[in-house]
Parts: C-alpha cells; sequence; structure tokens
C-alpha cells in the first residue's frame, strides 16, 4: 500500500514536472483516478492472493509432512548405517581373527612338515615320500582345508606306525651310491635295510632323500638282519643315532691315512721321533744299572790285607764304570785321603759326558718336534686360504685339507715331543742318581781303607 502511494506521487511529481502549465484540478482528478485504478489492481491482487494461498499453505503442509518423513527416513538411515558399520567392524574383526587362525594353522602344518624331514629317518619316510611329495604341491597351491586333511591324515598314518613299527618296500643307496630295491623294518629311531646281496642298518644320507645302507657289518651281523627284515627273530646291531656312529666310524681313518693328509711335515716329524725312539733304547740299554747296592767289603778287605791281584780280580767283574772306578781307586790306596779323593772325584767327572751323552740331543730333539708341527700348521693354513682365495668359503669339504693339514702336524709334533721330553727327564734323573751312587762308592771305599 505504501508502495503503491509512494508510486503515486512520483508519478504527481513527473506530471507536474513535465506539465507545469496543466490545470491542477485535472492532475488532481487523473491522480484520483489512478489512485482508484491502483487500488482496483491492489483488491484483485490480494484476492489473487488470497485464491493462491490456499494450495500453497497445502501444499507448504505437505513439504512440511515430507521433510519430516524424509527426517524420519534419514534417521533410519544412519541408525542402518551405523549398525551396519558396526556389523562391519564386529565381521572385519571375526575375519582377522579367521586369517590369523587360518595364518597360524599354515604355519604350523609348514613347521611339521619341515620337522619331518628333521625328525625321522629318511628310512623311516621312505614310505610317505609321495604323500609328502603331494603335500608340497598342496602347499604350493595354498589350499589350506584339502592341505590340512592331507597333513593329518600323513601324520595320523605316521603316528599309527610308528607304534609297533612297520615293514615297507623302498630303495636305499649302496656305498657306491646306486639304488637299491628292497624291505625296511622301522621300529622308532631304528630302521633296517634288507635286499639281495646287502644288508644292514640303514640311516639318513646327507644332500638326498633316500637312506643308504653301508657294509658296515660282519656278515653274522647281516645274516641277522636279514632274517629280522624278512620276519624271523634275530639278534641284530642296534644304532639310533640315525647313522652318526656309522658315519663317525667311517671317518676313523688308520694311522697311515692320517699321516698322508698332514702333508710333507709330517717326513721330519716322523724322522725325528724315529731318532729320539733309538737313542732312548740307546740310553736305556746304557743306563740300565744305577750302581746301587755294589757290595766292596772284600775288595777293600784284600786292599787292606795287600792282596791287591784279587781286588783287581774282584773290581773286574763289578759294572763297567764302577770296575774302572774301583781299579783307579785300588791304584791309587797309598795316596793321602785328600789326594785320592781329588784322583776319584776327577775319575768321576770323566765319566759324565759319557753317561750324558745324546741327552742334549733329545732335549734338542723335544723342541724340535713342536716347531715342526708348528710349521705345518701355518703351511696347513696356507693351503686353507688360498683355496678361500680360489673358490670362496661355501664348500667346507675344499677347506678341510688344509685344516687337516694343520691340526694333524701340531697334533703329531704334541705326540713326539712330549713323549722325549718325558724321556729326556727320566734319563737326566738316572745320570743323576748313577753319579750320585758312583760318589757313594768311592766315598765307601775312601772311608774304609783310609780309618783313622
Amino acid at each position: 500500500m505504501n508502495k503503491l502511494i509512494r508510486c503515486g506521487l512520483l508519478l504527481l511529481g513527473l506530471c507536474v514536472s513535465a506539465n507545469a502549465n496543466t490545470n491542477l484540478t485535472e492532475v488532481i482528478i487523473q491522480t484520483q483516478k489512478d489512485i482508484r485504478q491502483l487500488t482496483q489492481q491492489l483488491n484483485e491482487l490480494r484476492n489473487h492472493i488470497d485464491k493462491q494461498r490456499i494450495p500453497l499453505t497445502e501444499k507448504q503442509r505437505q513439504l512440511s509432512n515430507a521433510v519430516a518423513d524424509k527426517r524420519r527416513r534419514l534417521h533410519d538411515i544412519t541408525t542402518s548405517q551405523q549398525a551396519a558399520q558396526l556389523q562391519a567392524q564386529h565381521i572385519d574383526a571375526r575375519l582377522n581373527r579367521v586369517n590369523d587362525e587360518y595364518q597360524l594353522i599354515h604355519n604350523s602344518l609348514v613347521e611339521y612338515r619341515k620337522n619331518l624331514d628333521s625328525s625321522m629317518s629318511a628310512a623311516a619316510l621312505t614310505p610317505y615320500l609321495e604323500n609328502l611329495k603331494q603335500a608340497d604341491i598342496l602347499f604350493s597351491k595354498n589350499n589350506l582345508p584339502k592341505t590340512t586333511r592331507y597333513m593329518l591324515n600323513i601324520a595320523n598314518t605316521i603316528i599309527t606306525n610308528g607304534i609297533g613299527g612297520y615293514y615297507a618296500n623302498g630303495v636305499a643307496l649302496d656305498e657306491a651310491g646306486i639304488e637299491i630295491k628292497g624291505k625296511f623294518l622301522i621300529f622308532g629311531p631304528l630302521a633296517y635295510f634288507a635286499a639281495p646281496g646287502i644288508a644292514g642298518i640303514a640311516s639318513s644320507t646327507p644332500g638326498s632323500l633316500l637312506p643308504a645302507c653301508y657294509p658296515e657289518h660282519s656278515l653274522k651281523q647281516q645274516t641277522a638282519i636279514a632274517n629280522l627284515v624278512v620276519g624271523n627273530r634275530s639278534s641284530v646291531p642296534v644304532d639310533v643315532s640315525d647313522g652318526q656312529a656309522l658315519r663317525i666310524n667311517q671317518n676313523n681313518k688308520n694311522i697311515s691315512a692320517e699321516l698322508r693328509k698332514g702333508g710333507i711335515v709330517v717326513i721330519p716329524l716322523l724322522l725325528v721321533g724315529a731318532i729320539a725312539a733309538l737313542i732312548a733304547a740307546w740310553k736305556l740299554f746304557s743306563l740300565r744299572n744305577i750302581y746301587d747296592n755294589i757290595e766292596l767289603d772284600s775288595i777293600i778287605s784284600d786292599v787292606k790285607n795287600k792282596k791287591l791281584q784279587n781286588a783287581y780280580q774282584q773290581a773286574d767283574k763289578l759294572p763297567n764304570l764302577v770296575s774302572t772306578l774301583i781299579n783307579e781307586a785300588i791304584t791309587y790306596h797309598t795316596a793321602p785321603r785328600e789326594h785320592l779323593e781329588e784322583i776319584m772325584h776327577e775319575h768321576i767327572m770323566g765319566m759324565v759326558p759319557r753317561l750324558e751323552k745324546h741327552l742334549g740331543t733329545l732335549a734338542v730333539m723335544a723342541g724340535v718336534a713342536p716347531l715342526l708341527g708348528l710349521l705345518g700348521t701355518v703351511t696347513g693354513m696356507m693351503h686353507t686360504f688360498q683355496l678361500v682365495a680360489v673358490f670362496g668359503t661355501g664348500d667346507a669339504n675344499l677347506l678341510s685339507g688344509g685344516i687337516s693339514e694343520a691340526l694333524i702336524t701340531t697334533k703329531l709334533g704334541l705326540v713326539i715331543a712330549i713323549p722325549i721330553l718325558l724321556t729326556h727327564a727320566f734319563f737326566a734323573r738316572r745320570v743323576k742318581t748313577s753319579i750320585m751312587n758312583l760318589e757313594n762308592i768311592a766315598l765307601r771305599f775312601i772311608n774304609a781303607t783310609k780309618e783313622r
């Protein structure tokens, strides 16, 4: 309404401005006419608005109801989404638990499969080789349900068979590595194999899935094993080490083979040992007497009675060194005591080099033997490092030769040096004892012939 009035006044102003010379009355009449016209239009507009208000109100109500309905639906959808999210979280948690259980079962089966190769002997695994190959294929396909059933069947069979032992046909390797078909008897860790021409304890072979049967038994033992495998009762050797004892026995080389592995240094070591043994034998013979319990009473009596010829004859019957000592004493028995003591002492000192002959050689050889062993150690390690430089450290068999040379020469040097040292100490002590006994004999003769 106010807007219409303002519009009328504005038109009036315009009219006044445009027609300054128009009659004011006409303007007023025209203005009133316009006002009536505008008022009529306003009334018509109001009537039109009143007519449109009802459907609009109805439409507003419908829209409000629709909005409320949509809000309820949105609330229901939001609630459903939250419930779905919670359910999805529970499902994810269960799925994670299932995946963890799946992984645990898979890892346990893989570990069990690996442990079969290490916990059971090759002979005990022989009946299951084909089944284990099939299980490995299933593992590669990641088919857990089928793999689980398959491995459980294998485990059940292994446990059932292991309770009371079982027989199985299979293949074993002989000493030359040739496959031989025969029959196994497996009882816990014990496994026996018998085939035409060969019978023995079956043991695992490094680097091979097949067991080995080595002819390490006597003919009687092989016959007993063959009888046991075919079902007859017999007494057989037992090896619960899965062939470790047999392999150790195979690696126990004889002395000549071990010495050959020691290299060229073994030759001077053996030469030193042989020379030392000869010297020790000779010294043992030359020092067989230590000159104790020598009877001098009859000789002293003859000297006192001036029966020197009888004294010389009895002195010649004494051991060599004692004989020369007593003959010297009889010859100078008339000399003063001090002079006679000096003569006897000088004579005994002249015997010392003869008694100590080659003891210095033994001492030198006792020192040379470990040095030669050390030389063999150095050459063996040099050989080992040369092989390492060429082939690397991947193959231990290539390095065993140099290491064996080093250890064998060291051992041989000590084995030779220790007895030589003990022998030298024994003979040195025996020489001292002999000299002391000779001095005692001389003192007894002097005291008996120079009585005051």
